[in-house]
């Protein structure tokens, strides 16, 4: 209340307050999706532009995992078109390490853009569990790379050749290895 001068009391004018939930959710939201694609970065076939489509071919999901626990998931031997087959490996390892299971693999393959919500919730679900992204640099080798560096190693392997040398009487010879 309100005094005024002539000792009457007025009330206070009530001032529309806007609620502050929304913006606290949009800027969540926003901070769930650079985590993801902060703990994504440098993994082949991912790239997080939202919460429903990217995370459809269970790619994701097993990237993330595998940035914390890169012993659970050989990310290297996955294949985007295997839909039910990543996210089941993806569900079933943050399952067993505590993280409840929120979606179904063939809900995954059915929807051609998953349920936002449901994403949404199991990513901050697995957020508050795995934590800060550990840098990439811990990473035993960078997801991606495993395929470049069995191909550098084939192609840098020297081809086995005859070398060659130069007798006494200037006459090439063939040695075997």
């Amino acid at each position: 209340e309100v005094q005024i001068n002539d000792g009457e009391r007025k009330p206070e004018p009530v001032v529309n307050v806007k609620p502050v939930v929304a913006p606290l959710v949009f800027q969540k939201t926003d901070d769930m999706l650079e985590w993801c694609k902060h703990c994504t970065e440098g993994y082949r076939g991912v790239k997080i532009t939202n919460m429903t489509t990217p995370w459809r071919n269970g790619l994701a999901f097993c990237a993330l995992i595998h940035r914390f626990h890169p012993h659970l998931i050989d990310y290297g031997s996955l294949s985007p078109h295997d839909i039910v087959k990543n996210n089941k490996l993806a569900f079933d390892v943050a399952e067993s390490l505590g993280i409840s299971r929120l979606l179904d693999p063939r809900d995954m393959e059915k929807l051609y853009v998953p349920d936002k919500l449901s994403v949404m919730t199991y990513l901050f679900q697995m957020r508050m569990h795995l934590g800060q992204c550990p840098p990439p640099e811990k990473l035993e080798i960078s997801v991606g790379e495993r395929e470049e560096k069995r191909v550098e190693e084939e192609v840098s392997e020297p081809l086995s050749q005859p070398s060659v040398s130069v007798s006494d009487e200037g006459e090439e010879e063939e040695e075997e290895e």
